[in-house]
């Protein structure tokens, strides 16, 4: 019986979406995602941050802070919209930048750097310059509908008010 070359080349046609997933995931994916939440937070819009984290992220979404506090996908969407609908407070920027992205087929991890740069004034009517900064590796993984974040893990956590380091619940610039 004649070998079939057809079965090799059929595995190597059933395997390509697994491959072209894995080369989907370059660095404008994640920038393009990165300026959409950007985008969602400032303009404070909740719809919008439910659609992005219906859009990037998988339903088992996991953050984990750098103590090692886990919150799932519905409470990171809430403290996420929060922070978009701040009260007394307004964010005047926010800045990320791609480190590095690292991975292969099945999964990507996105080293990034995020800026918060927010306005909010005290009691007494006087404005403060709050600075928050975070180091994050995010875990993006392919799915049916494209590459999705998995997990966040945030690496590393800093608040400077006025200028002055500040404390913030839940990190290590307590």
């Amino acid at each position: 019986m004649r070998p079939r070359p057809y079965i090799p080349l059929a595995l190597a046609f059933a395997l390509l979406p697994i491959a072209a997933r894995a080369e989907a995931l370059k660095k404008p994916v994640v920038e393009k995602a990165n300026a959409e939440i950007t985008s969602a937070v400032k303009m404070g819009s909740a719809e919008k941050i439910t659609q992005w984290f219906e859009r990037y992220t998988t339903p088992n979404y996991a953050q984990v802070n750098e103590k090692g506090k886990r919150t799932d996908r519905k409470s990171a969407l809430a403290g996420t919209i929060r922070l978009g609908q701040l009260s007394g407070g307004k964010i005047t920027r926010i800045a990320s930048r791609i480190a590095a992205l690292k991975g292969d087929a099945r999964q990507v991890h996105s080293m990034e750097q995020w800026t918060y740069e927010i306005t909010q004034r005290d009691n007494k009517g006087k404005d403060h310059q709050l600075v928050l900064t975070d180091s994050e590796d995010n875990l993006w993984v392919p799915t049916a509908s494209g590459w999705k974040i998995k997990a966040s893990k945030i690496l590393a956590t800093k608040a400077l008010m006025d200028g002055k380091p500040a404390k913030i619940a839940g990190s290590s610039s307590q």
